[in-house]
């Protein structure tokens, strides 16, 4: 989700509290990435995605099902 407003004002739109939507985005926080690509594996097709944060630009590397690294 991006937004210029808080999550705050999200929830309140939303109708629940802000713990509440902290709880319902969690499972989107928890991906576990691996630390050790198969490097024998070959992909049809892969993702990348990046974006930038406080401590510098954060890549992910992902197929159709799950994060490759």
């Amino acid at each position: 989700m991006t937004s210029t407003r808080s999550l705050t004002e999200i929830a309140c739109d939303a109708g629940v509290s802000r713990w509440t939507l902290d709880r319902r985005f969690e499972p989107l926080w928890l991906i576990d990435v691996p630390n050790t690509p198969d490097p024998n594996r070959v992909y049809d097709q892969i993702f990348i995605d990046g974006t930038y944060t406080d401590a510098g630009c954060l890549l992910v590397a992902a197929s159709y099902d799950h994060v490759i690294a």
